[in-house]
């Protein structure tokens, strides 16, 4: 399988944190332009837009995990994994 250009993954998502928009930038900043059906949350650790859940870096990754865990399977199990894992989740 083909890598997909940062833009056409942007395009993909809808909707981006700024940390997902400065990564996709450092993958290939000669090729990065707005993109204009993207949506950028500048003030969110991790994106979902109900059909992709996406983030930059790792503690937002660890966020987000939680985040998809607590909407498959309930809040108290989001939770339970946080408490598990030692991490100070907060939903």
């Amino acid at each position: 399988m083909s890598e997909l250009p940062p833009i056409l993954v942007a395009e993909l998502f809808r909707e981006i944190n700024r940390h997902l928009v400065d990564l996709l930038r450092s993958l290939a900043p000669e090729d990065w332009h707005t993109a204009p059906k993207t949506t950028i949350h500048a003030d969110r650790r991790f994106v979902d837009n109900g059909r992709v859940v996406c983030s930059a870096g790792i503690a937002a990754g660890i966020d987000m995990s939680l985040h998809v865990v607590a909407r498959l399977l309930g809040r108290e199990v989001a939770k339970k994994t946080a408490h598990q894992m030692e991490y100070p989740w907060q939903p």
